[in-house]
């Protein structure tokens, strides 16, 4: 026999009560490359990551739970603490937590020297979905809030390589939040409000994704799919609504032009 799943009777509640209802689930996940800073735990973390050092983690996040030498010069600090995990249920606005202190989570700082370098970290992240009125969506959170970001791919035809830019116009909603850039699933960018940012890769597909740092992409609608042509100059734009944050268009040039005349060119190291 069919039986009603929990969106579609959230859906009709929504729908009778003109309120809201949702889903979080808080589970761990792990980050094999987050950015090694004292403050990737915070709510809000720095928009502009900047690698800690031995003295800085000591102060902060004090003696670690374990000491690991990898190498010369090199060497690992593990910390280890359990994280709350578990549902939130909300109907009509109002939350009904169920979370435990149970999910094991830990952070491993790779240190060269004084210098924090990497951090392999097991983090609680959010996902789920959630109803306002007769509208919906999904969302998935990122073990990665602020990745170290891998070099762009090597060309392999020079003379026939594609450009790529990417215009974030300068918008209030979600403004004052950091994007990442990922092409063919890696992060190799990131552009904030008002800006652009312009790289050359090979002809052939690719696919390009945006994703706010630390937080949840609001919609499938960050993702497209690419197939360049030899030497092709594409534009792209990134958006923000209420129920798409972000997402990613194709531009016309000339569209595109009047857009980046208004931003500022961040450049891909």
């Amino acid at each position: 026999m069919y039986k009603p799943t929990p969106a579609i009777i959230c859906v009709f509640l929504a729908a009778i009560t003109l309120s809201g209802c949702g889903l979080l689930v808080l589970s761990p996940a792990e980050c094999m490359n987050e950015t090694p800073t004292t403050d990737t735990h915070e709510l809000f973390p720095s928009k502009t990551a900047k690698e800690s050092t031995k003295a800085e983690f000591l102060k902060d996040w004090g003696k670690p739970d374990e000491i690991v030498a990898t190498a010369e010069n090199e060497e690992t600090w593990i910390y280890k603490k359990n994280r709350w995990c578990g549902v939130v249920p909300f109907f009509f606005l109002l939350p009904a937590p169920l979370v435990l202190p149970v999910c094991d989570g830990f952070d491993r700082i790779t240190f060269q020297g004084n210098e924090a370098t990497n951090l392999h970290t097991r983090r609680i992240v959010t996902s789920g979905f959630v109803v306002i009125m007769t509208a919906g969506t999904g969302f998935d959170g990122r073990p990665c809030r602020n990745p170290v970001l891998s070099p762009l791919p090597k060309i392999t035809d020079a003379e026939n390589a594609a450009e790529i830019t990417v215009i974030r116009a300068s918008h209030l909603l979600g403004g004052g939040v950091t994007y990442s850039i990922a092409l063919d699933n890696k992060e190799v960018s990131t552009i904030r409000s008002g800006e652009y940012t312009r790289f050359r890769v090979s002809q052939g597909k690719h696919s390009l994704a945006v994703t706010p740092f630390g937080y949840p992409a609001m919609s499938k609608e960050n993702k497209i799919d690419l197939t360049l042509e030899p030497k092709t100059k594409a534009f792209y734009s990134i958006s923000c609504g209420v129920m798409h944050c972000p997402k990613v268009e194709m531009l016309q040039p000339q569209d595109a032009e009047v857009l980046i005349a208004r931003s500022t060119n961040r450049a891909v190291k």
